[in-house]
């Protein structure tokens, strides 16, 4: 979890910097695209694992687990996707030609689509789910208010803030495309850690 955790810091410090605005454009794109690859690339070696462990011990309590935790997986993954494409298309979607999002900067529009007017935007579903699923294979959170997060938590200007703020709040839309990509990595992580320790376990 610690690189996780790092690698948000160095997000955060990159969010923050004063530079050109079309240089961050640029850079958070790269990124994203990035960030989209290794995730696809963790998620296919999960799913390889997790079939073949069914298919060697299909009646396994412990596979049978392996595989309900897969398929919450699987429902949580499809959503962040959903919700990826919904606040592209809700700032103006992409311009295919020229491989441009339209609405990078309509923060009016993330602030609302995240956090809404009293706090009930999407970023407060994410974090539930978020949540919700890691509990399912450990019993710490994963999504974090600003009390709770040691990145924030020492932080006077950001350790009131919640989750949905501190992910969503001001943020243009790389930004945003990039946090969901990691929290879908962290998703990932979370399935490859339990596949690991069951393979550790079958070791003799």
């Amino acid at each position: 979890m610690m690189k996780i955790i790092s690698f948000f810091l160095s997000l955060s410090l990159l969010f923050s910097c004063g530079i050109d605005a079309d240089k961050i454009a640029l850079s958070e794109k790269d990124l994203d695209d990035k960030t989209t690859i290794a995730r696809y690339t963790k998620s296919r070696f999960n799913k390889q694992s997790i079939d073949t462990i069914i298919f060697k011990n299909p009646t396994d309590p412990r596979v049978l687990h392996l595989d309900f935790i897969h398929q919450a997986k699987i429902h949580l993954i499809a959503y962040l996707e959903e919700t990826r494409r919904a606040i592209i298309l809700n700032t103006g979607g992409m311009d295919v030609e020229k491989g441009q999002y339209m609405g990078v900067y309509r923060t009016d529009i993330i602030n609302n689509f995240f956090i809404g007017e009293n706090r009930n935007g999407e970023g407060y579903k994410i974090q539930y789910e978020l949540n919700k699923f890691s509990k399912l294979i450990y019993p710490y959170p994963i999504a974090l208010d600003g009390l709770e997060d040691p990145l924030y938590m020492k932080n006077a200007d950001k350790k009131d803030m919640d989750f949905a703020q501190l992910a969503f709040k001001d943020k243009n839309l790389l930004q945003v495309l990039i946090a969901l990509n990691l929290y879908m990595s962290q998703v990932e992580y979370l399935e490859n850690v339990l596949i690991t320790e069951y393979l550790l376990s079958t070791c003799h």
